[in-house]
């Protein structure tokens, strides 16, 4: 029997297109971004059973501008709203929960920046963390009666006034004084807002994490007396922070605090600060840092690709340097080595090409891979034996010897 390939091409192709097409009549939508909104169905939602049978959404797939979510879904009732359930939903203006819900989970709604009305139910418990990070012209719509959270002046707040948990008016009001009554900010509270200026009473003891994130408007800010902390991504991404007032009572400072703010040129950090997280300046636009007396350990990628760093006071009680710690940091020129450092990781010092000279205490015990890679102008000055000369031979480093 004679073959042709040709046909059987076009039979293929018409097998695949009746399975398309088939596809297509299935109940169930495919979402079209450059449609209009479209009326809500519950069939776009996504959710898990939890322990107690009740639900708990975790994704919204549709394209309504307005929901009006059920109490209950084939038979189980809405109980949790989950984290970034309804992220990024473009088209969203309006949204009402049932009395079935009681958790409504941080960043639920999150950058959803049309959404200007919520209505949540007496029944929904103390959010952690913001739950409307990134929504900017947003009224949350609350029983007067509301045994748990209040709303005002685009200020949700616990109904003591004690915690803030969001902030949803920095479209209307870029600035903002925080209420006398506030003695803790939560987590995301102003997170991917708007906010260019806040005013923080002095008695507040705690910030929570990535409160600030993502503020590009935020250009200065004079932190609380009271803080003994600032928190993992306080000031992520704040693009337009050129100062910061540290309090002299905060003793640790998280991971990626202030990674990512490029304007930022001038931080104290406080002589009480014992740790520093990782990555808590990268990509900052710190030209000098003095790091406090206290510190053991630089973290890993503290500074990495600091371009505007010049100097940087390392104290005697540092004792470890973490990888790619000052990496990138193309004016870096002024620094010291400790003489109780007794560990240098990974790229270090990577692509520091202004370093020309720095010594190496006889402290050292271990140095990691390509600590000084990139540093071409560097001589290094190396005491204490055997063990640092082999190295810098190994890496192909310039060195001299000293007594």
């Amino acid at each position: 029997m004679k073959k042709h390939p040709f046909l059987l091409f076009i039979l293929i192709l018409f097998l695949d297109l009746l399975i398309i097409l088939a596809l297509c009549l299935l109940p169930g939508k495919v979402l079209d971004p450059s449609s209009g909104p479209e009326p809500f169905d519950v069939r776009d939602l996504k959710y898990k059973i939890l322990k107690d049978g009740t639900l708990r959404i975790t994704e919204y797939r549709g394209n309504a501008d307005v929901i009006d979510l059920p109490s209950e879904i084939a038979g189980r009732r809405v109980s949790v709203i989950g984290w970034k359930s309804f992220a990024e939903c473009g088209r969203l203006k309006s949204v009402t929960l049932p009395g079935s819900v009681t958790v409504v989970e941080g960043s639920a709604f999150w950058n959803c920046r049309n959404l200007a009305r919520v209505t949540l139910p007496d029944s929904v418990t103390v959010p952690e963390a913001n739950p409307f990070a990134g929504c900017s012209q947003l009224e949350i719509v609350l029983s007067p009666s509301h045994p748990a959270l209040t709303f005002s002046d685009g200020l949700l707040l616990t109904r003591d006034g004690s915690r803030l948990i969001a902030y949803t008016g920095s479209l209307i009001s870029p600035s903002l004084t925080v209420p006398e009554s506030v003695t803790e900010i939560g987590p995301k509270a102003f997170a991917y807002t708007e906010l260019a200026s806040v005013t923080i009473p002095g008695h507040v003891s705690f910030i929570g994490d990535s409160a600030f994130s993502g503020c590009g408007n935020l250009s200065s800010v004079i932190l609380p007396r009271s803080l003994t902390a600032v928190e993992a991504y306080t000031f992520e991404g704040c693009s337009s922070l050129s100062s910061v007032v540290i309090p002299e009572g905060v003793t640790r400072i998280g991971e990626y605090a202030f990674h990512w703010c490029g304007r930022l040129d001038s931080a104290v950090i406080p002589e009480a600060v014992i740790d520093i997280g990782s990555h808590a300046f990268e990509m900052s636009g710190l030209s000098s840092a003095v790091l406090p007396s206290g510190l053991s350990r630089i973290e890993r990628s503290t500074f990495w690709n600091c371009k505007n760093l010049v100097s940087v006071v390392i104290p005697d009680s540092v004792t470890e340097i973490g990888s790619s710690a000052f990496g990138h940091c193309p004016l870096l020129s002024d620094v010291s080595i400790p003489g109780n450092v007794e560990s240098i990781e990974n790229y270090a010092f990577s692509r520091c090409p202004s370093l020309t000279s720095l010594r190496l205490p006889d402290s050292l015990r271990k140095i990691g891979r390509d600590v000084f890679s990139g540093c071409d102008s560097l001589t290094l000055t190396v005491t204490g034996g055997a063990f640092l000369e082999n190295y810098c031979r190994r890496a192909g480093l310039k060195y001299i010897c000293s007594e």
